[in-house]
């Protein structure tokens, strides 16, 4: 093994690379970082701002929040009447990265997110079935990010073709599970006739 491919301490005693330029770097030896092989799966850490930006909970909410709301009432310029339904909705992918990244800690801010958006975005068409919704559709978001961290390794050190496809399988299943949830939500509500919600998809 040359001295490249040697790693610090290894169980022949060999310095390796690492050890060596410790030892013609006097002083240096606390800020040159240990490396870990990804194929461990570790934690990826985060980037010395975005680390301090997870230390600060109350900024990343107020963050998030703007975030969210911003692409809420992009997407709401394509709403469909009377529902109020988006064709695309890249707002759940901001929800569901929170969770994923930051734990469980963060759904309190993704429900007050989800909230104000159907608030001040869409005007709750429903009434207060249309806040209820909201709830709902926040908790499906924060279970597809409980999920992504959970059985996936995308926020870890290596990700693979079985990574990507239940991220797939995870997205799919949300987005049907909340579109099923607004479709009930406003049919029971009378937004929408029951007769006529196929309809009202199809356009979304």
């Amino acid at each position: 093994m040359s001295g490249i491919d040697a790693v610090p301490g290894d169980d022949r005693g060999r310095p390796g690379w690492l050890g060596a330029l410790r030892a013609q770097l006097p002083g240096a030896t606390a800020t040159i970082p240990e490396i870990r092989p990804a194929v461990l799966g570790e934690p990826v850490e985060r980037a010395h701002g975005l680390q301090k930006l997870f230390d600060r909970p109350l900024l990343l909410a107020a963050i998030f929040c703007a975030a969210y709301l911003a692409v809420d009432a992009g997407t709401a310029l394509f709403a469909v009447a009377p529902t109020q339904w988006t064709p695309w909705n890249p707002q759940a992918a901001l929800a569901l990265t929170l969770v994923a990244v930051a734990g469980l800690r963060s759904i309190p801010v993704v429900i007050v997110a989800v909230l104000l958006a159907e608030l001040l975005v869409r005007g709750s068409p429903a009434g207060i079935s249309s806040l209820f919704s909201a709830l709902l559709t926040a908790s499906a978001y924060s279970a597809a990010g409980y999920a992504v961290q959970r059985f996936t390794r995308w926020t870890r050190a290596e990700v693979t073709m079985r990574d990507l496809s239940a991220l797939v399988l995870i997205a799919f299943a949300t987005s049907l599970a909340v579109a099923l949830l607004l479709g009930i939500t406003h049919a029971l509500a009378g937004t929408v006739s029951l007769r006529l919600l196929h309809v009202v998809s199809l356009q979304v």
